[in-house]
């Protein structure tokens, strides 16, 4: 290597001296060519000092590093615990109404994603939910799991009281146990108040043993044998007022079916054989109890059913410490009853004059397979049927609420009836003040003997049987809760404390509907423990109300 560089070099030296020079040139006074005003920007022949960049490498970063609900004016902040991939926080009974339905707030490791989306409503309160983060690579990815706990729910402010059906619920009720359990579950859920139903509308027997009048119940509706060996109504008292609830009775006072027991049948016999509601067909006037699928309803007018009803009154307030006697069927069964020689005479007496073609001179029917459906003859004389039927009603509830009150003061006379007072009079059921003139103004059936047959008056509690499928809309046609809260409020006015009472049954939101009363009512009344047999009307219930008592300032989360 050394040889052939010492070979190369004065060659080179050679080429370079035998090269020749270029002549040198003079620089003229002047540029040939006016330069521009602003110097032309050449492409530099350096080479550029920038280093090229680096191809970008995506990153594997996962990580979830907060997250925020958006639950109405007071969202929750999670913990997120990166070891244990959880996310964790605790809401208040009015923020699951949100959680079920809200975005959320999240920040992640830079180009992460979050799956489900976030920014997207979707029911965070889900029990043990997933989300998952992956990386900006897509590759790397880690699971997160949702840890919620509710915060104690505050008792509510007004009444909330569970019916209790006898013919759905007594599974649940067979041993004092079973009883003591389920009332705690209901104080537990906000409930302070309990309406037991101590006679099936179905049943001439009685779900209570201390009677001289009728026969502890063998079985009910469905063939639900009964418990001969406890006292239901006795256990659910002192389970009930062990916990500072109270609890009404519930009677279904004309309906009146088959015995069961030997004790319930011979008084049946002796005093009620011929006590039933007369109803008019198109083929004449028959006994209720010929119709199977009519429910048996005593005839109002007859003195036979005037005792029982008070004698059944008189023991239970005098044997039981009752806080409330709730009237339930209270009522003719439709409007084709009653026609009995007995209604006969105690309405002409009403009207002062014989009618002489009974009862086709003022209403005939030409269709049974609707037993709603009837012809009106004479409008005046079919006003007067219609009031006269509200007065005898009226008369029940008027008495019974003196008798409970000679006996005990303490307890409170509660009724229930439907909503859609329209076809009230259809049962003979004014449950509006008697100093409304509503019926009269509104409604062609009425006249000013009807408004004066409210007995509202005589009532300590109402409660709005508001069993509709909707809640909100003002119109008729709507058939909804709020237009049926106003018509009872232009009906009842200031004469007795109103409760909204809703059927689950209906389908209706428990939530939306215990939120909805509790902002328009007196009380709650929910209809019906059966209905409960899962856990999410307890905690829907818990979260219609907390909502409500929030928006009310009657609850913070402090």
């Amino acid at each position: 290597m050394k040889i052939k560089r010492l070979f190369l070099f004065p060659l080179l030296v050679g080429v370079l001296m035998c090269t020749p020079k270029p002549a040198l040139v003079e620089p003229s006074a002047e540029p040939s060519v006016e330069p521009s005003e602003e110097p032309s920007a050449e492409p530099s022949q350096e080479p550029s000092e920038e280093p090229s960049q680096e191809p970008h490498i995506p990153s594997t970063e996962c990580q979830l590093l907060s997250m925020k609900f958006l639950t109405g004016d007071c969202p929750i902040e999670a913990v997120i615990d990166e070891k244990a991939r959880t996310i964790t926080f605790e809401y208040g009974y009015d923020q699951l109404h949100y959680l079920r339905s809200c975005a959320a707030e999240v920040s992640l490791s830079e180009g992460a994603k979050m799956t489900p989306d976030p920014t997207k409503k979707q029911d965070f309160s889900r029990s043990a939910m997933q989300v998952r983060v992956t990386a900006e690579d897509g590759k790397h990815y880690q699971k997160y799991t949702f840890h919620s706990k509710p915060l104690p729910a505050p008792r509510p402010n007004k009444p909330l009281v569970m019916w209790i059906d006898a013919a759905h619920s007594y599974s649940y009720l067979k041993t004092e146990e079973a009883v003591d359990n389920i009332v705690q579950k209901m104080y537990d859920g906000g409930f302070s108040g309990v309406v037991v139903e101590v006679k099936a509308p179905k049943s001439g027997d009685a779900l209570y043993q201390k009677s001289d009048i009728l026969g502890y119940a063998r079985t009910l509706e469905g063939g639900v044998s009964v418990n001969q060996n406890f006292d239901l109504l006795q256990v659910m008292i002192d389970a009930c007022h062990k916990r500072g609830m109270t609890l009404s009775v519930s009677y279904c006072i004309f309906t009146f079916a088959e015995p069961t027991s030997a004790k319930t049948r011979q008084y049946y016999e002796e005093n009620l054989q011929d006590a039933f509601c007369q109803e008019l067909l198109t083929t004449g006037i028959q006994d209720i109890r010929q119709d199977e699928n009519d429910y048996w309803f005593l005839n109002p007018s007859h003195p036979k059913v005037h005792t029982y009803v008070m004698d059944v009154v008189r023991e239970l307030v005098t044997n039981y410490d009752i806080d409330g006697f709730a009237l339930d069927y209270c009522r003719y069964p439709n409007i084709r009853s009653d026609f009995s020689d007995e209604s006969r005479a105690a309405f002409e007496t009403y009207i002062g004059h014989a009618v002489e073609n009974w009862p086709a001179d003022f209403m005939t029917v030409s269709d049974d397979s609707n037993k709603g459906t009837y012809n009106v003859k004479n409008p005046v004389l079919f006003k007067q049927w219609m009031a006269w039927r509200a007065t005898v009603i009226q008369g029940y509830v008027r008495e019974i609420r003196d008798l409970i009150r000679s006996i005990k003061p303490s307890v409170k006379l509660e009724a229930w009836a439907a909503c859609w007072f329209q076809f009230r009079h259809e049962t003979g059921q004014n449950w509006g003040s008697y100093e409304s003139n509503w019926p009269s103004t509104h409604y062609s059936w009425a006249n000013a003997d009807y408004d004066k047959a409210g007995y509202a008056e005589y009532l300590d509690i109402f409660h709005l049987g508001n069993y509709v499928k909707t809640i909100y809309g003002k119109s008729e046609s709507s058939w909804s809760m709020e237009y049926f809260t106003g018509l009872a409020k232009n009906l009842i006015g200031d004469a007795c404390t109103l409760y909204n009472s809703f059927g689950l049954y209906t389908g209706i939101s428990s939530e939306e509907a215990t939120y909805y009363s509790y902002l328009h009512y007196d009380g709650i009344m929910i209809f019906e423990l059966s209905t409960f047999a899962g856990q999410q009307h307890w905690d829907k219930v818990r979260s219609g109300y907390c909502r409500a008592m929030y928006e009310l300032g009657e609850y913070t989360h402090e």
